[in-house]
């Protein structure tokens, strides 16, 4: 698809070293993207800079000065800049026929004047410039990455047709697109606008931004002579610079070179652009796995499962409740009632009481005996077999995906980040002493790293990053948390010592000294007004660590290890964050607390949390979770350990000194369940403060103290899965923190709204992680089950979900497929009703006619009618559920 030209000889050297999966991509030349261009003459020793527009045309400026901002120019301006809108596209050298060699550079950020100065040694220049021989190439030779201007047709922008790319595309979309629709024109008006109609909205909110995105290119039509109109394909979507239509350029601009050339022969120039090729393997890779979770059939059949698992949850939640019910009343009706008794000691109604909700417990068998004679009345309206394939079908599809496409592209990104270009852009284009020069630097890396941090190969690779000390300059992933600056990673590396030894570390002090060294770097540039901007972009930039982050100090509360006494990389994230959290909450303590809890206590104290983070009604989530929980004889205490940011006004009416938040204070259960319960609603509330950090520990204490029991075998309870609610917690944590992204805008930098143009950035960005987070919340139960998982239920199922939040933003098979597919579901998806179906589970079955839900599992995708008699579309089934729930 696409018909992207090859590479021509000679342009892939040192670049084609690194391999590409060959069924899935391949290198080739295209226009420069937006950004900056520097040019030096040895033999005239003179500097020459360019800013890259947008749409690829050079604008020289005085590189003594500084640069106009790359989105300010436009292509008129760089023509009239010239005087002909060929020239604008190259540079000239100077008495040609006395040059030696010219050294270029392309540049995400302009250069400063430490910088420019570095780059007047030679030896700065061989290592990170590249060369072009002007006077070899003027006798004749064959030179790297250099071409003659019949290379023109190899560059994508100059080789692509827009017709045949735009009906490429419509093909293309035909299999996202949900019934009845077949065609984008019958969901989008010819200049690519919305129809107004009710069911064509509801319809493109099932599908993704990007596919939705394509669907414009796809229909709207650009004029045949209209040059570099932006062009919206599906073949180019993965890509964070647009293509644009030059093909009609191709022959005219090549006869003009030659002439403007003479007597010499013109050349272009292959640049090598390591950032620009991470974000587009990065951005292949994303769009690869939703061509596979996208597909509208699959997406139908694998909601369909989901409600229909979503029915059985609430249906034999019900009937547990029902039975509860009885056995109480019954146990009411037949105690002794002896009212002078009851007046005199008050304490018998509180036995009593106690006695009746004894009575309502219910054993194991007696709910593995409930679901064998409620479930089988609804299942049995489902084509077995259909239902049982379309159980597996899709994480299957996933393994698959993973093994033969998203591997192998993830294996070359990761190869890419690691490699001598990328690293060397960073170190040789970038000021590590120029505070604004960071921020550029900061969102950069961003850009190359967003959403990738679920997949397997990627995740390996940042954990490896966030291990190694700040202070070494070729590790962009970790520098960029510090903006790159030399002072702040001092400070950050001094915030802690190589070996400590004692678990009082003064967490206040640390946190204050990196704060204030923050404060102090940006104050100096005069953005004293705006310091919340700076660490506004660190919180971001930490989303798209959240899951690897948390995963190291999830660790660390596991192992039972005091925050002070953790290994040097854990410390110092501790450090940064801390500094992070109090500049948006000046008020927050980090307070380290251990406990005993039983597997009871353990159980009831997830369920709360997760009531109060997802706003669910108290009776209907943790009280039930603790009552149908049977402990086992041998069920015994378990040491619990967390971390918690608490505000101090909090702490202080705590008491018992837990303002002295370095210390590990012991306490009973019941502080260690209020604590946890108390930062869930801290998260959950609209204005969040510093809501990626608190989540982060949230979440990290939830992984660290309950893993053993996701992992299964220490719970000591009959009947219980952890997993499904460490699912719905971390869900519902990614969930509000990705909403608290949503409001956070980036400091500004030069090149801030070039890079929020880009389409992956404002694409898979928190809207998506947004639903993603709601939809594992839901998955995980948010409901009476939410901890109650009866026997025999597939534990691995939870153990998938767990994992795909245990790497934060993407999963252990499905990496950012799940995550992304399901953010088009959720704005007025099928989910969100089963998200109401399952909190309302205790009363499902006495509010819904059971032949309701019946009928509507028989006409579901997996329904037992025949073709004719089920529904037509998920539209169609969407909308019976919806008035199933009453909505």
């Amino acid at each position: 698809m696409g018909h992207a030209p090859a590479l021509p000889k000679g342009f892939g050297a040192g670049v084609a070293d690194i391999e590409l999966p060959a069924d899935s991509a391949r290198y080739m030349l295209r226009t420069l993207r937006a950004g900056y261009l520097y040019v030096f003459d040895e033999q005239l020793n003179h500097w020459s800079g360019y800013v890259v527009n947008e749409q690829s045309y050079l604008w020289e400026f005085n590189i003594r000065e500084a640069p106009p901002k790359v989105d300010a120019l436009n292509f008129n301006a760089a023509c009239r800049a010239k005087n002909d809108p060929y020239l604008a596209r190259c540079f000239t050298v100077a008495d040609a026929r006395y040059a030696t060699k010219i050294w270029i550079a392309f540049s995400t950020a302009p250069w400063t004047a430490q910088v420019l100065k570095d780059h007047g040694s030679r030896a700065h220049r061989e290592a990170h410039m590249q060369c072009i021989d002007v006077a070899a190439w003027i006798q004749g030779a064959s030179l790297q990455h250099m071409g003659s201007f019949d290379t023109l047709p190899h560059i994508a922008e100059f080789a692509a047709d827009a017709e045949t790319l735009r009906n490429e595309t419509r093909a293309y979309l035909q299999r996202f697109l949900p019934a009845p629709y077949k065609r984008p024109q019958a969901l989008l008006k010819g200049d690519g606008s919305v129809k107004s109609d009710d069911k064509s909205k509801q319809a493109l909110d099932l599908i993704s931004p990007l596919f939705q995105e394509i669907l414009k290119g796809a229909v709207a039509r650009p004029k045949p002579d209209d040059l570099n109109a932006k062009l919206m394909t599906a073949a180019w979507a993965f890509s964070p610079q647009p293509l644009r239509f030059a093909k009609p350029e191709a022959e005219r601009m090549s006869a003009w070179a030659k002439r403007m050339a003479q007597p010499y022969r013109p050349a272009v120039v292959g640049v090598v652009d390591p950032v620009g090729i991470a974000m587009e393997l990065n951005g292949l890779a994303i769009q690869r796995a939703l061509e596979y979770t996208e597909q509208a059939d699959l997406k139908w059949e694998f909601e369909t499962v989901g409600a229909i698992n979503a029915i059985r949850k609430a249906v034999i939640n019900g009937a547990m409740v029902e039975r509860s019910e009885y056995q109480q009343n019954t146990a009411a009706i037949f105690r002794p009632f002896v009212p002078g008794a009851l007046i005199r000691h008050s304490g018998n109604i509180a036995a009593m009481s106690r006695n009746i909700e004894q009575a309502g417990m219910l054993t194991p068998d007696q709910i593995l005996r409930l679901e064998t004679e409620t479930w089988p009345k609804y299942v049995s309206y489902l084509n077995p077999k259909n239902y049982q394939d379309a159980q597996t079908r899709f994480t299957d599809g996933l393994n698959t995906l993973d093994t033969n496409t998203i591997g192998p592209l993830d294996q070359a990104y990761v190869a890419w980040l690691k490699s001598r270009f990328f690293v060397d852009h960073f170190t040789h284009n970038f000021d590590p002493n120029d505070i604004r020069n960071g921020v550029i630097y900061q969102q950069v890396v961003h850009g190359c790293i967003i959403d990738a941090s679920g997949r397997r190969h990627a995740r390996s690779f940042f954990n490896e990053c966030l291990g190694k000390d700040p202070m070494l300059p070729d590790n962009p992933i970790l520098r960029a948390l510090i903006f790159n600056h030399q002072k702040l990673a001092t400070t950050w590396s001094q915030s802690q010592t190589d070996k400590n030894t004692s678990p009082n570390i003064p967490w206040r002090d640390i946190s204050a000294r990196m704060l204030d060294a923050v404060k102090d770097t940006f104050v100096k540039i005069r953005m004293g007004e705006n310091l919340q901007g700076p660490f506004t972009n660190i919180s971001k930039y930490l989303f798209q660590l959240l899951g690897l982050v948390t995963e190291r100090l999830g660790k660390v509360i596991n192992k039972g290890v005091v925050a002070g006494m953790a290994a040097l990389p854990e410390r110092r994230l501790i450090a940064l964050m801390l500094g992070v959290a109090r500049a948006q909450n000046p008020h927050l303590e980090l307070i380290e607390v251990s406990s005993d809890l039983s597997p009871k206590q353990a159980a009831r104290t997830l369920a709360r949390a997760v009531n109060a983070i997802s706003g669910g009604g108290a009776s209907n989530l943790y009280k039930r979770a603790e009552d149908l929980i049977v402990e086992t004889r041998a069920a015994t205490s378990i040491p619990a350990r967390g971390m918690f940011l608490v505000d101090s006004s909090e702490l202080s009416r705590m008491g018992r000194g837990y303002s002295n938040a370095q210390k590990l204070a012991t306490v009973d259960p019941q502080t260690f369940e209020s604590l946890l319960t108390r930062t869930a609603s801290e998260l959950a509330r609209p204005e969040i403060k510093a809501g990626v950090v608190v989540g982060i520990f949230a979440a990290a204490t939830v992984i660290g103290y309950y893993g053993d029991y996701v992992r299964g075998g220490k719970t000591g309870l009959l009947g219980l899965n952890f997993g499904a609610a460490v699912t719905a917690f971390l869900g519902i944590t990614v969930e509000v923190t990705g909403r608290s992204m949503q409001k956070m805008p980036w400091l500004e930098s030069a090149v801030s709204r070039v890079l929020a143009s880009l389409r992956i950035t404002r694409n898979f960005t928190a809207g998506w992680l947004i639903g993603a987070g709601k939809w594992l919340g839901v998955a995980g139960g948010v409901g009476m089950g939410v901890v109650t998982i009866i026997q025999g239920f597939v534990e691995k199922k939870y153990n998938f979900f767990v994992g795909i939040l245990m790497v934060g933003l993407g999963g252990a098979m499905a990496y950012v497929a799940l995550a992304a597919v399901y953010a088009s579901l959720m704005t007025a998806g099928v989910y969100f009703v089963i998200g109401i179906l399952i909190a309302a589970s205790l009363w499902v079955v006495s509010r819904f006619q059971s032949n309701a839900i019946q009928q509507w599992m028989a006409q579901s995708k997996l329904g037992r009618l025949s073709e004719g008699e089920r529904f037509g579309s998920l539209l169609d089934q969407q909308a019976a559920f919806a008035k199933l729930a009453g909505e």
